[in-house]
């Protein structure tokens, strides 16, 4: 059994249009609540929308690619990752 994870990262991720999902695999996260996976679900047309995701990391120093967000037309929100440890 691999040993549990020591840090648990937030950050908010902002866009319109189609959620990209596929950087929930690439960044191995998920949304930190019920009303995140709403509004990845949806595109109620809303211009923006921020879903707050978390992802569970071995080192401190692990960080969203946002490069590869901005690639889909999402961004991780300046400022918003939140490193927390377990």
């Amino acid at each position: 059994m691999p040993a549990p994870r020591k840090y648990r990262v937030s950050f908010d991720v902002t866009g319109s249009g189609r959620f990209p999902f596929d950087m929930l695999r690439y960044d191995a996260c998920y949304p930190a609540n019920s009303e995140g996976a709403v509004a990845m679900a949806y595109d109620d047309g809303a211009p923006v929308r921020t879903v707050t995701l978390h992802h569970y990391a071995d080192a401190r120093e692990w960080h969203p690619t946002e490069r590869r967000w901005e690639s889909f037309t999402w961004h991780v929100v300046p400022g918003s990752t939140v490193v927390e440890k377990l």
